[in-house]
């Protein structure tokens, strides 16, 4: 059955490429999330980001003028894979040994679900966790393909190469670090974000809504989308970044959206006309 934004109650939007590029709001973004506050349909975010923690997210939402109380995080929570990496392996593994191939935000996400962070003194751990590292190092490298060697489990918190920088840059991503250790140590791994299901399940009961009531819009086909209509939400594909041409060209044919739109401009004006709401004092 076709199904339309008629039945939609909230939304859950992807981040780099569709809210923002680099520190520059996607147009009509933020319009569009004020649109569904002012209309009191709730809304939070799922990205892959491995970086940053959620309230930097909220604060960076806020400089771009989105006019909300930043600091009450039921306004729009945030999901991030990072974040949400030290959960994902407490539910998968248990309580683990973790060398954590990332910054000090995914180690903190880490350690705060009481798991061990393994330094690179140490012999051996359980587990080899992939986020994005600015400060990779050969070191950090060999050191985490012998730990697999040696046993270890692998987990990565998204499989994106990159993510849309401002001005077209791409900015190299998880999934490139994690490619060099499965070039030296290819072994089958799990992974925190998109598409697969974990992000999704999270920021559904965040939003007290189910699949069937939920849309998520997101400019990559191979995560959002395909993670997205596995999860059994409607799926909306915006056209709003460098990260759509490059996705286009390698799983369009294989993946179709319940819905396409070219700019965030277009599903304001869609939600203003499909999706009734009320409004906010």
């Amino acid at each position: 059955m076709e199904r339309s934004l008629h039945s939609i109650k909230g939304f859950l939007f992807d981040l780099d490429g569709c809210i923002y590029m680099g520190e520059t709001p996607v147009f009509q973004a933020i319009e569009t999330l004020e649109c569904l506050y002012r209309r009191r349909i709730p809304f939070g975010f799922i990205s892959n980001n491995s970086s940053s923690h959620p309230d930097e997210i909220r604060k960076k939402l806020c400089d771009m003028g989105l006019s909300l109380d930043c600091k009450n995080t039921m306004n729009f929570p945030v999901i991030l894979a990072g974040d949400c990496a030290g959960k994902f392996i407490l539910a998968r593994y248990g309580k683990s040994r973790v060398f954590v191939v990332g910054n000090e935000a995914l180690n903190r996400a880490v350690i705060r679900e009481g798991h061990e962070s393994v330094s690179l003194s140490e012999e051996d751990c359980s587990l080899v966790l992939v986020g994005r590292d600015t400060q990779f190092s050969w070191e950090r490298f060999e050191r985490a393909v012998n730990y697999i060697q040696k046993g270890a489990g692998l987990c990565i918190c998204n499989p994106d190469a990159s993510h849309p920088g401002p001005d077209g840059l791409l900015i190299p991503e998880t999934g490139a670090l994690s490619a060099a250790i499965l070039q030296v140590v290819p072994v089958t791994y799990t992974c925190v974000g998109k598409p697969e299901p974990f992000l999704f399940q999270t920021a559904l009961r965040m939003l007290s809504l189910g699949p069937d009531q939920t849309a998520i819009v997101g400019d990559n086909l191979s995560t959002d989308i395909i993670g997205g209509r596995n999860a059994g939400l409607y799926t909306v594909h915006v056209s709003s970044g460098p990260e759509s041409l490059q996705t286009n060209r390698h799983v369009s044919g294989q993946v179709i959206p319940d819905l396409h739109i070219e700019t965030m401009e277009e599903l304001k004006e869609l939600i203003v006309k499909n999706i009734p709401g009320g409004t906010h004092e």
